[in-house]
């Protein structure tokens, strides 16, 4: 018969519950470099498929786009503004940004996308997104009503991620990471 006998030294426990709770902050501090990494990945999807089609076309693996209107081709090619979807002076894609970090008890949460930018680059993207259904013609209050068909990129970006292989293995990747850095350092 063998006998095991432990003695746990109470300043022994004391390091070690304080090594614990180092570990828990290099964990989060770990995985918000992680998320960060996701979020910049939606990021780079989202910019890629601005200005890259003329319409007509799959844009997402489920998300077709519309030609833009002959009409709205004129107006950018007499501002010399790219013909391409999603991209005329360039103003809407470089307002996308990544940012803020937030923690909440056990969750951390990023955004993507427009924040804090003027009413008309929120608006041009929704028209874009969203599309919009008008009159086609002037109305009463001087306001051009027209009709712009969706063109969504916001929610197909993210349907992206999720569907991929590949993206999903590329995010699993950063949080691997964060996880052996945590340890690392445990």
């Amino acid at each position: 018969m063998i006998e095991w006998g432990v003695r746990l030294d109470s300043k022994d426990l004391t390091r070690f519950q304080g090594r614990l709770r180092r570990c828990g902050t290099y964990i989060q501090k770990e995985s918000e470099n992680a998320l960060r990494e996701s979020a910049e990945l939606y990021y780079l999807i989202l910019i890629e498929h601005m200005g890259e089609s003329r319409g007509d076309e799959m844009v997402f693996a489920d998300t077709f786009w519309p030609r833009l209107s002959k009409k709205w081709l004129d107006i950018k090619k007499k501002h010399g503004w790219t013909e391409e979807i999603w991209e005329a002076t360039g103003t809407t894609k470089g307002a996308i940004k990544v940012s803020g970090i937030q923690t909440k008890g056990n969750t951390i949460s990023i955004f993507v996308g427009l924040k804090d930018v003027s009413p008309k680059i929120l608006m041009d993207a929704m028209e874009n997104e969203f599309g919009v259904a008008g009159l086609g013609s002037t109305g009463k209050i001087g306001i051009s009503m027209h009709n712009i068909p969706a063109r969504p990129l916001f929610e197909p970006a993210k349907r992206e991620i999720i569907r991929s292989s590949h993206y999903r293995g590329l995010i699993l990747a950063s949080f691997r990471r964060a996880v052996k850095a945590a340890l690392g350092n445990f």
